[in-house]
C-alpha cells in the first residue's frame, strides 16, 4: 500500500497536533499537482471492500456483490481543491 494511504482518525489527530507542520508540506503537494496536472501514483490507490447486494443473494456468487473503493483522505483533498 502507498504512504499516502493513512487510516482517517490518524489523520485527524495529526490535523490538531502538528497542523503547522503538515500543512506546507500538503499545501505545496497538491500545489505541484494542480500546477504539472499530474496525480501521485499514491492518490490513485483505494482499498476495495465487497459489499454483498443483499442478504438473499449467493456469497459464493461474485455477481452478488458490489465494490466500494475507498481513496485517501489526501486524494479527496486534492479531489475537492480540484472542483473548487
Amino acid at each position: 500500500m502507498g504512504a499516502f494511504l493513512l487510516p482517517v482518525a490518524f489523520l485527524a489527530v495529526l490535523r490538531f497536533w502538528n497542523a503547522d507542520v503538515l500543512a506546507p508540506f500538503l499545501f505545496e503537494l497538491h500545489n505541484r499537482s494542480l500546477s504539472t496536472g499530474a496525480v501521485p501514483a499514491a492518490f490513485k490507490a483505494a482499498y476495495i471492500t465487497p459489499l454483498l447486494k443483499k442478504t438473499d443473494m449467493d456469497p459464493a456468487d461474485a455477481k452478488s456483490y458490489r465494490l466500494i473503493s475507498n481513496l485517501s483522505i489526501l486524494s479527496k483533498l486534492l479531489e475537492h481543491l480540484v472542483v473548487r
